[in-house]
């Protein structure tokens, strides 16, 4: 049930549990978590009597993979149509990392052939760029975003997660450089902006 803070209102956790009423009015309890490598989501239906555990191995950040499985085998659970969730491009192209530039080229066009299968998008694949800086494995993050320039010019965030990944590797020239790209695309992008101001002072 809902907590009622010090100041009157109400909140939907309580006792570990995030608490709340879906669209059918149904009362679900849930709580997930991980580190990386590891992941788990526990949600119930307290009204119909159904509870969904997830256990995975793979787990990079709240908005990973993880919750689109979640997503999907919750509504199996509760009897709706559902979808199966997308393989990462950016998990993809990371695993070929070790593979030539033209071979990578290659399967990234076999990828963009099955969108049905593969959440071919910048975002998929600036993700696991962005998560791999995060955790200081700049190197892997500089040819993440490498491809995710050629695939997807226009991705401000691309050029954004290469400078961090170049500054970090102490290329200023080319951090600078990718800063500079990624406001060209999008001159609201603070994220690079910032940067590019530290370089500059």
């Amino acid at each position: 049930a809902q907590i009622i803070l010090n100041n009157g209102e109400a909140y939907d956790y309580g006792f570990g549990w995030f608490c709340y009423r879906d669209n059918d009015d149904n009362e679900i309890t849930m709580h997930g978590g991980g580190i990386p490598g590891y992941g788990a989501k526990f949600i119930r239906n307290i009204t119909r009597d159904r509870t969904l555990i997830i256990l995975t191995n793979y787990y990079a950040e709240p908005s990973s993979y993880l919750e689109e499985i979640t997503h999907s085998a919750w509504d199996i659970v509760s009897g709706r149509e559902y979808s199966l969730p997308k393989f990462s491009l950016g998990i993809e192209i990371f695993k070929l990392l070790n593979e030539t530039d033209d071979n990578i080229m290659k399967k990234a066009t076999f990828f963009a052939s099955d969108t049905l299968k593969y959440d071919y998008s910048a975002r998929s694949i600036n993700r696991m760029g962005n998560l791999l800086n995060y955790y200081g494995g700049f190197d892997l993050a500089a040819r993440i975003f490498h491809f995710s320039k050629i695939l997807f010019p226009g991705s401000s965030e691309a050029y954004t997660g290469a400078g961090i990944a170049c500054f970090n590797l102490g290329n200023r020239k080319k951090a600078k450089e990718n800063f500079i790209e990624a406001l060209n695309i999008n001159s609201k992008n603070i994220l690079a902006r910032e940067w590019l101001e530290k370089l500059n002072n």
